[in-house]
């Protein structure tokens, strides 16, 4: 079962894309009445905070999951995505985007998921926070990919705007990867979410897991205060078992990018459990799926990537290793109190 994605009602469109449908002079309508969404020499672009932002770079540029000529799920010892150039938005503007739900402000973190893809479209870079024209050339993305479970609740919009211009916009969001991971290893049972609290209160996974094209069963909970990733799985299914619960789980999701790095290990003692014949065990055994499997939102983020360019043959088929350019996302310091873009290894604002 896959989710596809919901269009975003008219009654509900941020003014801010009303103002750039409507205005024909603006920046933004400029970007998007320009956009190439089919040159594939565009780059693959990676938005969101900081931290996790470079943590699914740096993994995008050196995975190896698949075999490069038939694209079967075997390592062939060359990048799965060599050739490759991934433009990396470091938002410290908007760094912390779980205040958005704290504060109740929804709508502002729909706006900034928007603005980043117009920006991300854009082939324009400002030369420094003080510029108001752009004096420096940017390569538009073809794909977007949004670091932050948090953006999920944006992407509609990215959708309706750039629909509104004709224009196709490949977007990827770590909940949808999931949710397509999910589906093509043919989970059907109860899935476990495994994500900080503020990301499940969000309701991001509900909006997707629990939508109008697929309703998965699941449960989320958010151990803390471990020690390793082995120690974390445990309090994991602790916290679950208790609830009382005792539908077994096909599935967890490891939503934290920093643990998807130990997500083979964590699979690993899941099969040591339902293999093993111990009675300290027993209780576990008991709430996993005899085909239990663990899902990470990094390697899901990946593979819809790789699967992306490659059933659309939208690789640019360099011979090269993957590259990055970095960008900062910065508060701008004009009149307009908006949004720039700097560019970190060369210090432009696009």
């Amino acid at each position: 079962m896959s989710c596809g994605r919901r269009g975003t009602e008219c009654a509900d469109m941020l003014p801010y894309i009303r103002e750039t449908i409507s205005d024909t002079s603006s920046v933004e309508h400029s970007i998007l009445t320009d956009y190439d969404p089919d040159d594939r020499y565009g780059t693959v672009a990676v938005i969101g905070p900081e931290e996790d932002t470079r943590m699914l770079t740096g993994y995008l540029r050196r995975c190896d999951i698949f075999d490069n000529i038939d694209a079967s799920v075997s390592r062939d010892s060359l990048p799965d995505f060599a050739g490759e150039t991934f433009s990396a938005y470091y938002d410290l503007a908007d760094s912390s985007y779980s205040s958005f739900f704290k504060k109740g402000l929804d709508e502002g973190l729909r706006e900034v998921t928007v603005r980043n893809a117009v920006f991300a479209a854009a082939s324009g870079c400002y030369q420094n926070t003080f510029s108001h024209e752009p004096t420096v050339d940017k390569t538009p993305a073809k794909v977007m990919i949004y670091s932050s479970s948090y953006s999920e609740t944006g992407i509609a919009d990215v959708d309706t705007l750039f629909s509104a211009f004709g224009k196709k916009v490949r977007v990827i969001s770590p909940v949808r990867a999931v949710s397509e991971q999910i589906a093509s290893e043919g989970v059907t049972g109860r899935i476990g979410i495994w994500a900080d609290r503020d990301i499940l209160a969000s309701g991001v996974y509900a909006s997707v897991l629990h939508s109008h094209t697929c309703n998965y069963d699941y449960v989320g909970f958010s151990p803390d205060g471990f020690s390793t990733a082995e120690e974390g799985f445990f309090r994991f299914l602790d916290m679950y078992l208790s609830t009382g619960e005792v539908i077994p789980l096909s599935a967890v999701v490891i939503d934290d990018f920093a643990l998807s790095a130990y997500a083979e290990y964590i699979r690993e003692v899941a099969v040591r459990v339902n293999s093993s014949t111990e009675d300290d065990f027993a209780l576990y055994r008991a709430i996993l799926a005899d085909d239990f499997k663990i899902i990470d939102a990094v390697t899901s983020v990946a593979k819809e990537c790789y699967r992306m360019l490659r059933t659309e043959n939208f690789f640019t088929h360099r011979i090269q290793y993957p590259q990055v350019k970095e960008y900062m996302i910065l508060p701008s310091s004009g009149p307009d109190n908006g949004i720039k873009y700097l560019e970190y290894n060369k210090i432009y604002v696009h």
